[in-house]
């Protein structure tokens, strides 16, 4: 999905907001001519921001079918930005400046930051775990382990699904003793690297992939040895 899409995604679900906080606030879309007047500026003011912050830190340049903390760093950073201006400019700037004849109310401004940012990062992530998908492997899959539950064996769990390899990830061993019962990417830690022999039955394993980024000797003897005796 384009860019230039979630750029107009924005304007239309930003542009309002303003608006509809405050006729939740009041419970009414009749307003004194005044507020009208407050709300007018800052919605302006608002839109700008949030606009001129995303496009600032880089959020309209992100590939978000493939996104990772990088790219959501860059979407807190942008809206953590703009909630401040927004908040400094309806709660003080907007009536100290003069262009307005008061300010927005405290709590208007509160759900217009959480709303602002709800709405910028659904559809996004939406797209994200869209890209993501769920995957239903066939009985050709290869029941693959991987060896090394941390951020390598995250890389390799993600590349294989992207690049929509033919190995079913069924689990990972790991030594760390935190680790044990948990879960990676949605895949169990089935258990410490001695268990591996274990694991290839129990598990019915086809294939082995070491995904850790500098395994030691030892440890690549152990799990060549395993694999050669279960034929794997």
């Amino acid at each position: 999905m384009r860019n230039r899409f979630f750029l107009l995604l924005d304007l239309v679900l930003l542009a309002p907001l303003p608006y509809v906080v405050i006729a939740l606030r009041f419970e009414s879309w009749t307003w004194p001519p005044s507020l009208l007047h407050i709300v007018t500026v800052y919605a302006a003011f608002a839109l700008l921001s949030r606009m001129v912050a995303n496009y600032v830190s880089g959020v309209y340049k992100c590939m978000w079918k493939y996104a990772s903390m990088v790219e959501l760093e860059r979407l807190i950073f942008a809206t953590v930005f703009a909630t401040v201006l927004t908040t400094l400019w309806g709660a003080v700037l907007i009536e100290g400046f003069g262009f307005a004849p008061g300010r927005m109310p405290y709590s208007s401004l509160l759900w217009d930051a959480l709303s602002a940012a709800f709405l910028m990062a659904a559809p996004r992530l939406t797209v994200r775990m869209m890209g993501q998908g769920t995957r239903r492997y066939g009985r050709d899959a290869k029941r693959t382990l991987l060896i090394g539950a941390g951020a390598y064996g995250q890389t390799v769990l993600r590349e294989m699904r992207l690049a929509n390899l033919p190995n079913e990830p069924i689990g990972f061993l790991d030594d760390d003793p935190q680790k044990q019962d948990s879960l990676l990417g949605g895949v169990p830690v089935l258990g410490i690297v001695a268990s591996l022999p274990a694991a290839i039955v129990d598990h019915g394993v086809d294939e082995v992939i070491i995904s850790i980024a500098s395994p030691n000797g030892a440890l690549v003897r152990r799990v060549v040895q395993a694999c050669t005796t279960a034929n794997v």
